[in-house]
């Protein structure tokens, strides 16, 4: 009974204060994104995607003309737009829940863009001066289908790691090759759902090399990698706006 009265307790003091600062406009976070302790640790996008179309939209921090160049009456994203060091692990948004494309303006940071711990209850008074407020932005569409578990080939120079990487992957379905001086590997582009603490809805673009995920380092391949992953993937598909409507996500992929 205690506990039960601690934490309403805590609810009503989250309550006021979030009252009190949104009368003030000390707080605009919309809390409709924000994970609830009923949600599901994570949303199987895969399983989702068999059963609907689906969206993502990614903030750009750079203005519409660096994004989008114009050919007669049509546009198409720039090959500049994103850049290497955005990829892997890329920040998208999954649309069709509670997300909008106006929340994008909103940009948490340390503790407010940190992985939610399933069943945890977050108070948005902790995370009062967890986000910023964007002034300027571009959004970019993709259409999860058109670049979610697309086969990814790359290069790897012959060293110690990549041969034992090939040895372990010799009797694969798809084997590594071999070439003069390196191995072409394949890999998967995935979009993956990666709740943080003041967005639910928050994915990332993850590159699966093997087992594991393509680290987030400078060595050329991976560099050569992403480079390749925007050129024949993301450009070519990302839109700055919706022809279709988005199908709205049904609450039993998300809540318990």
């Amino acid at each position: 009974m205690f506990q039960k009265y601690h934490l309403s307790r805590r609810d009503l003091k989250n309550f006021f204060r979030c009252s009190f600062y949104r009368i003030t406009n000390k707080l605009q976070y919309p809390k409709r994104i924000i994970p609830r302790n009923f949600y599901k640790a994570k949303i199987d996008i895969q399983g989702l995607l068999n059963s609907q179309a689906l969206f993502v939209t990614r903030r750009l921090d750079i203005s519409f003309d660096k994004a989008f160049n114009k050919h007669g009456n049509e546009l198409f994203m720039r090959e500049d737009a994103l850049d290497k060091d955005d990829i892997p692990n890329m920040s998208m948004n999954l649309m069709g829940g509670k997300f909008k494309d106006k929340d994008v303006l909103y940009s948490p940071f340390g503790e407010g863009s940190k992985n939610w711990i399933p069943g945890t209850k977050i108070y948005l008074d902790n995370f009062l001066d967890k986000y910023k407020v964007l002034a300027n932005y571009t959004l970019i569409y993709f259409m999860v289908s058109e670049i979610h578990n697309i086969t990814v080939p790359y290069s790897r120079p012959k060293d110690r790691d990549s041969e034992k990487l090939a040895k372990a992957l010799a009797n694969a379905t798809y084997p590594p090759k071999s070439l003069a001086d390196s191995f072409e590997f394949n890999g998967r582009a995935l979009v993956l759902h990666a709740p943080t603490n003041l967005n639910y809805w928050h994915t990332e673009y993850v590159i699966m090399g093997n087992d594991d995920r393509v680290p987030k380092n400078r060595s050329s391949w991976r560099e050569e990698l992403c480079k390749s992953l925007i050129n024949n993937l993301l450009v070519v598909n990302g839109v700055n706006k919706l022809d279709i409507p988005i199908t709205p996500i049904a609450p039993q992929w998300y809540k318990n």
